[in-house]
């Protein structure tokens, strides 16, 4: 049973081992029906009995018995001898993924090419003819997700999609608070998120999330105060509006999202097998946000780099993460002092290493407007008034965007007391309690 078990393994896509005794495997689709993720093959026997929760239905997997111990090349062949007889969605799992390399294969010292990176050598019409029509249905039952805000999401061609998005501004702007809600609104529609946090805990993220449910419900009470525990001198536990959102907050998005209160030392390995494990515990792909960039160490090699050429590294590997693994990823990055004071453009990037190359989307969130003196330089005291006023008036401007167009500006209204965001002048984007 050892090469039915490689094969199954492999080719057919298995999510998860059972750890209890080793012989029961979990597919992604079920061989009878092509849907749902109960479907299980017990190794221990050659009987490969199936059962389904969508067709409550079991049979031999057949196809499986018969590629037993063939080579790749043979097996592929009799898979599609087999197809052209009748349909089967457990050969059509095989076939999709029949070219993939194996998971673990190292890099040399000069950095050359795993086998994991090139995944086919078919011209395009074997994959028209193969594997295109599967990719195809795997992007239509895995739309995208719809951050909360309408405009952004059209703006995106309809949200976020497996790839790599950045999102830059100056210190002190709201770059978390504005990626925060984000994931509470993806959690809210019970999508998972799994969010690293490198700089701040995740008692104060939470207390964000329920500072904006308590001012979406009509409770205006400030983050600092709910950081503290304490509002107009009584616990907050013994306020309605306070004990509404805790719960709402519970009921909804905090069911599907994970927050990983991280260290300052955590790196690029650690990321890829937490998000690796999440995968296998909980069988789905989640929204994946990184707070940020500029603290996440790269993995060490033993050769001394620049800042650069280790957020070089850094950026292209979560890009290699968001393909391999076919998730969105959602990064915070800083800008350059430099680039403080003047207009968002991908010069405001230019110590953040290879984004503007390597991101899919590209974004910056900045002042609507910033004052100038007579000189033309920018006045620092009108600046810090702008920045105080409530709401702040931003502006997310889109320098790259690989699927809608670029440099398309979006302005956004910031209550920054509440950790609340929605755009400017369209009623629409207004969120309702979870």
């Amino acid at each position: 049973m050892a090469g039915l078990i490689h094969y199954i393994m492999e080719s057919t896509g298995i999510d998860k081992v059972d750890h209890l005794d080793g012989s029961c495997f979990m597919l992604e689709h079920c061989p009878k029906c092509g849907k749902g993720n109960s479907f299980t093959i017990n190794a221990a026997t050659s009987e490969n009995n199936f059962s389904c929760l969508d067709c409550c239905e079991g049979g031999p997997v057949e196809f499986l018995t018969d590629i037993e111990g063939m080579p790749l090349d043979e097996a592929i062949e009799k898979a599609k001898e087999i197809e052209q007889k009748e349909a089967n969605p457990a050969i059509d799992k095989f076939l999709q993924v029949r070219q993939k390399a194996p998971k673990e294969a190292p890099v040399d010292d000069q950095g050359a090419s795993r086998p994991e990176d090139i995944l086919s050598h078919n011209t395009v019409a074997e994959y028209l003819g193969t594997g295109f029509r599967l990719d195809q249905k795997e992007r239509i039952e895995e739309p995208e997700v719809a951050t909360g805000l309408f405009s952004l999401d059209e703006a995106l061609g309809g949200g976020l999609y497996p790839g790599l998005f950045a999102i830059g501004s100056m210190p002190s702007l709201g770059k978390t608070a504005f990626v925060m809600q984000m994931a509470d609104h993806i959690a809210s529609q019970g999508r998972r998120v799994l969010f690293f946090s490198l700089e701040m805990s995740r008692y104060e993220l939470v207390c964000r999330s329920l500072t904006r449910i308590m001012y979406l419900n009509g409770t205006r009470i400030a983050t600092g105060s709910v950081l503290s525990g304490e509002y107009d001198g009584k616990d907050l536990i013994e306020l309605d509006g306070y004990k509404e959102a805790l719960k709402q907050l519970k009921d909804g998005p905090g069911k599907y999202l994970t927050i990983n209160e991280c260290n300052y030392r955590l790196n690029i390995d650690a990321i890829e097998k937490d998000i690796q494990n999440y995968i296998e515990r909980t069988l789905v792909k989640p929204v994946i946000f990184v707070d940020y960039l500029q603290i996440v160490q790269p993995n060490s090699d033993g050769t001394k780099k620049t800042d650069k050429q280790n957020i070089d590294i850094i950026i292209t590997e979560l890009k290699r993460i968001s393909r391999k693994l076919g998730v969105p990823i959602v990064l915070i990055s800083s800008f350059n002092r430099t680039a403080y004071n003047e207009s968002a453009s991908f010069s405001s990037f230019k110590e953040s290493g290879s984004i503007e190359y390597t991101t899919d989307v590209l974004a910056v969130l900045e002042l609507r407007y910033k004052p100038t003196d007579k000189k033309g330089k920018v006045d620092e005291e009108a600046l810090n008034q702008i920045k105080n006023q409530e709401p702040r008036e931003l502006r997310l401007v889109l320098l790259k965007n690989r699927r809608g167009k670029a440099y398309e500006t979006i302005d956004i209204d910031y209550w920054p007391r509440f950790n609340f965001f929605k755009v400017s002048g369209e009623t629409k984007d207004i969120e309702t309690p979870f």
